[in-house]
């Protein structure tokens, strides 16, 4: 959220939250999915500037391997968030089940709080990096 939030706030949120992605077969073969965001233009606009401040990870973008793309296709990888993943928390069948998990780091009361009232400004913000 780098970008979006100002860094005193960014020192209250968790290190590290929960961020999960689908596997899915096809063909035989597991194909990874990320959290794809699919408008287009916000996309390119938060890719540019974390181009443009030289960062790795920002914006609510984070490339895997020099990959950054919210292109939905199965027949390759598209990844948006998946260089910021820091430990493999196991497969699950029912993301429940591992919700319930002291590993699932999940937002504080005041840390959700605190993210629900900047929500708006980070909409702002996401709208001023839109290319026109």
């Amino acid at each position: 959220m780098r970008g979006f939030v100002s860094k005193p706030v960014l020192l209250t949120m968790p290190k590290h939250v929960s961020h999960s992605w689908t596997e899915v077969e096809l063909d035989g073969k597991w194909r990874r999915l990320d959290s794809y965001i699919f408008d287009i233009q916000a996309f390119e606009g938060c890719r540019a500037a974390l181009q443009a401040r030289g960062w790795k990870h920002g914006f609510g973008v984070s490339p895997h391997n020099g990959t950054l793309s919210c292109d939905f296709n199965v027949d390759h990888e598209g990844f948006v968030q998946m260089g910021a993943v820091t430990g493999d928390h196991g497969v699950w069948d029912e993301p429940g089940e591992f919700f319930a998990t002291s590993d699932y780091a999940a937002f504080n009361g005041f840390q959700m709080l605190g993210f629900k009232m900047l929500v708006g400004s980070i909409n702002r913000k996401v709208e001023r990096l839109r290319p026109i």
